[in-house]
Protein backbone atom coordinates (compact mmCIF):
# COMPACT_ATOMS: atom_id res chain seq x y z
CA UNK A 1 0.00 0.00 0.00
CA UNK A 2 1.79 3.36 -1.36
CA UNK A 3 -1.22 5.48 -1.89
CA UNK A 4 -4.43 6.25 0.02
CA UNK A 5 -6.41 4.73 -3.35
CA UNK A 6 -4.88 1.14 -2.67
CA UNK A 7 -6.89 0.69 0.58
CA UNK A 8 -10.28 1.63 -1.83
CA UNK A 9 -12.53 -1.19 -1.06
CA UNK A 10 -10.05 -3.00 1.70
CA UNK A 11 -11.62 -3.88 5.13
CA UNK A 12 -9.22 -2.65 8.03
CA UNK A 13 -9.07 -3.04 11.51
CA UNK A 14 -9.97 0.42 13.24
CA UNK A 15 -8.71 1.49 16.57
CA UNK A 16 -12.12 4.03 16.90
CA UNK A 17 -14.77 5.60 15.30
CA UNK A 18 -12.69 8.53 14.14
CA UNK A 19 -10.30 5.84 12.46
CA UNK A 20 -13.05 4.56 10.51
CA UNK A 21 -13.69 7.88 9.87
CA UNK A 22 -10.17 8.38 8.02
CA UNK A 23 -10.45 5.02 5.95
CA UNK A 24 -13.85 5.90 4.48
CA UNK A 25 -11.50 9.25 3.50
CA UNK A 26 -9.58 6.66 1.47
CA UNK A 27 -12.30 4.66 0.29
CA UNK A 28 -12.00 1.98 2.78
CA UNK A 29 -14.10 0.15 5.72
CA UNK A 30 -13.49 0.84 9.29
CA UNK A 31 -13.53 -2.80 11.37
CA UNK A 32 -13.81 -2.70 15.04
CA UNK A 33 -11.51 -5.95 16.68
CA UNK A 34 -10.59 -6.03 19.87
CA UNK A 35 -6.55 -6.11 19.96
CA UNK A 36 -6.41 -10.02 20.75
CA UNK A 37 -8.72 -10.72 18.33
CA UNK A 38 -6.92 -9.07 15.23
CA UNK A 39 -4.35 -11.72 14.25
CA UNK A 40 -7.31 -14.44 14.32
CA UNK A 41 -9.24 -11.82 11.71
CA UNK A 42 -5.77 -11.27 9.44
CA UNK A 43 -5.28 -14.59 9.33
CA UNK A 44 -8.95 -15.58 8.11
CA UNK A 45 -9.13 -12.46 5.86
CA UNK A 46 -11.64 -11.40 7.75
CA UNK A 47 -9.81 -7.95 7.16
CA UNK A 48 -7.07 -7.26 5.02
CA UNK A 49 -5.11 -4.77 7.41
CA UNK A 50 -4.86 -2.99 10.53
CA UNK A 51 -3.22 0.55 11.74
CA UNK A 52 -1.39 -0.18 14.85
CA UNK A 53 2.26 1.35 16.08
CA UNK A 54 5.15 -0.99 15.72
CA UNK A 55 5.27 -2.42 19.48
CA UNK A 56 1.26 -3.70 19.02
CA UNK A 57 2.78 -5.07 16.22
CA UNK A 58 5.06 -7.08 17.93
CA UNK A 59 3.31 -8.10 21.09
CA UNK A 60 0.94 -9.46 19.08
CA UNK A 61 2.34 -11.35 16.12
CA UNK A 62 1.11 -9.41 13.31
CA UNK A 63 4.17 -9.71 11.61
CA UNK A 64 3.10 -13.57 11.07
CA UNK A 65 0.24 -12.81 9.28
CA UNK A 66 0.31 -9.25 7.71
CA UNK A 67 4.61 -9.32 7.10
CA UNK A 68 3.76 -6.19 5.25
CA UNK A 69 4.36 -2.37 6.35
CA UNK A 70 3.34 0.81 5.13
CA UNK A 71 5.46 3.88 7.47
CA UNK A 72 2.29 6.72 7.15
CA UNK A 73 2.85 8.46 10.16
CA UNK A 74 -0.58 9.86 9.81
CA UNK A 75 -2.11 8.86 13.05
CA UNK A 76 -0.96 9.95 16.70
CA UNK A 77 -2.66 8.34 19.95
CA UNK A 78 -2.55 10.48 22.94
CA UNK A 79 -2.73 8.69 26.54
CA UNK A 80 -3.92 10.04 29.84
CA UNK A 81 -3.20 8.46 32.92
CA UNK A 82 -6.63 9.39 34.96
CA UNK A 83 -7.39 8.78 38.36
CA UNK A 84 -10.76 9.67 39.94
CA UNK A 85 -11.11 12.37 41.86
CA UNK A 86 -12.42 10.93 45.00
CA UNK A 87 -9.95 8.58 44.86
CA UNK A 88 -7.25 11.87 44.55
CA UNK A 89 -9.08 13.19 47.44
CA UNK A 90 -9.13 10.46 49.85
CA UNK A 91 -5.22 10.51 49.41
CA UNK A 92 -3.06 12.16 52.24
CA UNK A 93 -1.17 15.47 51.23
CA UNK A 94 1.87 13.30 51.12
CA UNK A 95 0.79 11.14 48.28
CA UNK A 96 -1.06 13.75 46.71
CA UNK A 97 1.79 15.81 46.53
CA UNK A 98 4.02 12.97 45.00
CA UNK A 99 1.74 12.42 42.42
CA UNK A 100 1.61 16.20 41.87
CA UNK A 101 5.23 16.20 41.17
CA UNK A 102 5.29 13.24 39.12
CA UNK A 103 2.39 14.89 36.41
CA UNK A 104 2.34 17.21 34.00
CA UNK A 105 4.32 18.48 30.71
CA UNK A 106 7.55 16.81 31.95
CA UNK A 107 6.30 13.13 32.78
CA UNK A 108 4.55 13.43 29.62
CA UNK A 109 7.63 14.09 27.63
CA UNK A 110 9.27 11.09 29.45
CA UNK A 111 6.57 8.49 28.38
CA UNK A 112 6.38 9.77 24.79
CA UNK A 113 10.06 9.51 24.77
CA UNK A 114 10.04 5.75 26.26
CA UNK A 115 7.08 4.98 23.70
CA UNK A 116 8.96 6.95 20.78
CA UNK A 117 12.35 4.85 21.71
CA UNK A 118 10.30 1.51 21.68
CA UNK A 119 8.36 1.66 18.45
CA UNK A 120 11.79 2.59 16.84
CA UNK A 121 13.93 -0.50 18.47
CA UNK A 122 10.94 -2.59 17.13
CA UNK A 123 11.03 -1.19 13.82
CA UNK A 124 14.68 -1.61 13.68
CA UNK A 125 14.24 -5.00 14.58
CA UNK A 126 11.49 -5.37 11.35
CA UNK A 127 13.83 -3.82 9.26
CA UNK A 128 16.06 -6.29 9.76
CA UNK A 129 13.79 -9.15 9.46
CA UNK A 130 13.99 -10.69 6.28
CA UNK A 131 10.52 -11.85 6.20
CA UNK A 132 8.94 -8.70 6.80
CA UNK A 133 8.70 -5.62 4.04
CA UNK A 134 8.25 -2.32 5.13
CA UNK A 135 7.95 0.53 2.55
CA UNK A 136 8.57 4.52 3.47
CA UNK A 137 6.41 6.80 1.59
CA UNK A 138 8.11 8.83 -1.03
CA UNK A 139 7.82 12.36 -0.65
CA UNK A 140 4.84 12.22 -3.46
CA UNK A 141 3.12 9.53 -1.45
CA UNK A 142 2.88 11.34 1.47
CA UNK A 143 1.62 14.44 -0.47
CA UNK A 144 -1.38 12.30 -1.76
CA UNK A 145 -1.63 10.80 1.59
CA UNK A 146 -1.92 14.64 3.12
CA UNK A 147 -4.29 15.36 0.21
CA UNK A 148 -6.22 12.44 0.84
CA UNK A 149 -6.74 12.97 4.47
CA UNK A 150 -6.74 16.64 4.65
CA UNK A 151 -10.11 17.22 5.99
CA UNK A 152 -9.58 14.61 9.30
CA UNK A 153 -8.92 17.19 11.30
CA UNK A 154 -12.47 19.12 10.18
CA UNK A 155 -14.04 15.29 10.69
CA UNK A 156 -12.42 14.94 14.05
CA UNK A 157 -13.57 18.38 15.23
CA UNK A 158 -17.12 17.49 13.87
CA UNK A 159 -17.65 14.29 16.13
CA UNK A 160 -16.99 15.43 19.12
CA UNK A 161 -19.68 16.51 21.30
CA UNK A 162 -18.67 20.19 21.24
CA UNK A 163 -17.20 21.23 18.16
CA UNK A 164 -16.25 24.53 18.79
CA UNK A 165 -14.01 23.29 21.93
CA UNK A 166 -12.49 20.80 19.76
CA UNK A 167 -11.86 22.94 16.76
CA UNK A 168 -9.77 24.91 19.81
CA UNK A 169 -8.01 22.11 20.88
CA UNK A 170 -7.00 21.14 17.87
CA UNK A 171 -5.83 24.35 16.58
CA UNK A 172 -3.63 24.56 19.98
CA UNK A 173 -2.28 21.20 19.49
CA UNK A 174 -1.19 22.26 16.07
CA UNK A 175 0.57 25.24 17.13
CA UNK A 176 2.48 22.92 19.66
CA UNK A 177 3.55 20.48 17.10
CA UNK A 178 5.02 23.18 14.93
CA UNK A 179 7.11 24.25 17.92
Amino acid sequence: MKLPGDLAGLKLRTPSKFGSSLFDMVGASGVGIPAPQVYENLERGVVQGAVWVMDAYRTFRLNEVAPYITSTHFTASPMAILMNRRTYEALSAEDKAVLDAMSGRKTAEWIASVIDSTDAEVEAAFRANKDVTIHDLSAEEKAAWDAALSGAPAAWAGQQPDAAAAQAVLTRATALSAQ
